[in-house]
């Protein structure tokens, strides 16, 4: 594929197998919660808040400390090895308070990897074809998360148990962790900034970006909520399944979208997704009916968003400093996020859902203004 290096295909391909292990676990965990461990919302909330605030908060330090070291794949391994092998832990929990523990470990490896990894995708591409790139990761990482939770469906069906699941999810994950082997290391330039004067640093553009990503991560929901709200309509199967349909679509969307944001403009396309999520967040809250509609139209919005908000940090930052920016664009959705999370399941546990749809809905339209107005 033009404008796309080996390197970008081998990350892909890490990424890929690391999502099939995570997505075998990550859609049973709120049933796994709730059904065996009697937990509800707002523990769910607690969990997804507390551990995506720890991932996404790490990331700014990770990214960095490899801008200031110019090296990555040490950044690389350690955290996927770290996510890889805390995850056959959800198989001994016996209380949320365990699944916060091995959740938050799984997050902390994100966060340690992520960065450095977006960081290598953007030096191996030219600006012209970033999007595209961003777009190919993401496809094939979602690939993982349509094939992961089939996996789990075909092992639930022959009669193992939850527990059984998070075990054979290690398998995957030691595929990915493997594929590291076959990323080169690329030579950067070592920064001398500290990380203060780094952040001070960086382009007022880049800080408008951050402050209206901070508003859309305040009003942003995990996907967890979405399947314990279908959980209820429906069965463990279906639910699944569903599961499965939104991340099919989310991969076969991701590249065309990304191929769209390179012609029509990042900015533009990242609007669109701002003001699609708020229009699925008001779907849940005021037709409940066609909440697999919105499910899979869920889809849709993560290839709007997921890869092209990253793609956007690195253009709006310079080279030395890109591992810094796109660690700082995910710390800021990280707090701004574990707020989210933990209001949000307040707000389905203390009124109802339709409360916790409309109150994201409401924020994610006014960042979706906040971006637009400002030539950025």
């Amino acid at each position: 594929m033009k404008g796309i290096k080996r390197e970008v295909w081998v990350l892909g391909f890490v990424s890929l197998f690391n999502d099939i292990s995570t997505h075998m676990v990550f859609p049973l965990l709120p049933l796994f919660l709730t059904s065996t461990l009697g937990a509800g919302a707002a523990a769910l909330g607690l969990i997804e808040g507390i551990a995506e605030f720890m991932s996404k908060v790490l990331k700014t330090f990770s990214g960095h400390a490899s801008d200031r070291t110019g090296k990555l794949r040490i950044y690389l391994f350690s955290g996927y090895l770290l996510s890889v092998f805390s995850r056959p832990f959800y198989a001994v929990a016996s209380s949320w308070v365990h699944v916060l523990a091995v959740r938050s470990f799984d997050r902390v490896g994100k966060g340690i990897r992520d960065p450095p990894r977006d960081a290598l995708i953007s030096h191996y591409t030219s600006r012209k074809y970033r999007g595209r790139a961003f777009g190919l990761h993401r496809a094939l990482d979602t690939a993982g998360a349509v094939i992961g939770p089939l996996l789990a469906f075909a092992v639930l069906g022959i009669g193992l148990s939850y527990r059984q699941v998070f075990l054979i999810a290690l398998i995957p994950g030691a595929a990915a962790v493997s594929f590291l082997f076959l990323v080169r290391e690329k030579k950067l330039k070592k920064k001398k900034k500290s990380l203060t004067a780094s952040l001070k640093g960086l382009s007022p553009s880049m800080k408008w970006f951050l402050t209206a990503s901070a508003v859309f991560g305040a009003g942003y929901t995990s996907v967890a909520f979405l399947v314990l709200f279908l959980s209820t309509e429906l069965s463990i199967q279906n639910t699944l399944l569903l599961y499965i349909l939104l991340n099919l679509v989310y991969s076969l969307s991701s590249l065309p979208i990304g191929f769209l944001a390179d012609r029509f403009g990042l900015k533009k396309t990242l609007v669109a997704g701002f003001a699609l999520y708020s229009a699925i967040m008001a779907g849940f809250a005021f037709s409940p009916f066609l909440a697999p509609v919105f499910f899979v139209l869920f889809g849709v919005f993560r290839s709007l968003y997921d890869g092209v908000s990253r793609a956007y940090a690195s253009v709006l930052s310079s080279a030395g400093e890109r591992g810094l920016a796109l660690g700082a664009y995910e710390t800021v959705t990280g707090v701004s996020g574990m707020a989210a999370s933990i209001i949000f399941g307040a707000l389905w546990q203390v009124f109802c859902p339709a409360v916790a749809f409309t109150f994201s809905a409401a924020l994610a339209i006014t960042a979706a203004f906040l971006l637009h107005l400002r030539k950025l």
